[in-house]
């Protein structure tokens, strides 16, 4: 199985990809960020702790002006061979279209209420928080993809209980099966 997840910062992407990969499937989790975050690191000496969200986003968006395609390419070569996985930060519609091109994904999308959405990013950013918030409005957390087969695609409230969403998340991957 292999299903990617769609929200905005906060909305609890990487929650669902845990939750997903240590109870109902057995999946590794990737992100197409993930190899953005490895070049704040190594070249740009970002601290771990401390994710920087405007260097993030300059990283990708200079990266994807030479390929609009760089991130999506990299992880589908790292997935080729994979039968389940999880992407966790489907965000650009260049990264759905590539997914789309094999029939075996379905899609999770989380909505958030703006408040719970800032209240969220102040608990987990307490340093920066700031930074998060004025990379609102970019263009990665914008989630207006458009889905060919939106048979495929879950849409959930993520302020909604775990174990409601949970619930529904089995229900909707059972009809994959």
């Amino acid at each position: 199985m292999k299903i990617a997840i769609s929200g905005p910062m906060c909305s609890g992407k990487t929650t669902i990809a845990n939750m997903l990969k240590n109870q109902l499937i057995d999946a590794d989790i990737y992100s197409f960020g993930k190899k953005v975050k490895d070049v704040a690191y190594d070249l740009f000496n970002m601290d771990k702790n401390i994710k920087n969200r405007s260097l993030l986003i300059n990283i990708a968006d200079k990266m994807r002006d030479i390929d609009e395609d760089i991130w999506a390419k990299y992880i589908i070569n790292k997935i080729s061979d994979k039968n389940n996985c999880i992407i966790d930060d489907l965000r650009f519609q260049n990264e759905l279209n590539i997914l789309e091109n094999d029939n075996d994904w379905i899609y999770i999308v989380l909505n958030i209420d703006n408040k719970v959405r800032l209240d969220r990013l102040k608990k987990l950013y307490p340093n920066n928080y700031s930074d998060h918030i004025k990379n609102m409005n970019h263009l990665s957390e914008q989630c207006n993809l458009n889905f060919y087969n939106k048979n495929k695609v879950l849409y959930l409230n993520s302020d909604d209980s775990l174990d409601n969403i949970k619930y529904n998340i089995k229900y909707f991957i059972n009809q994959f099966n």
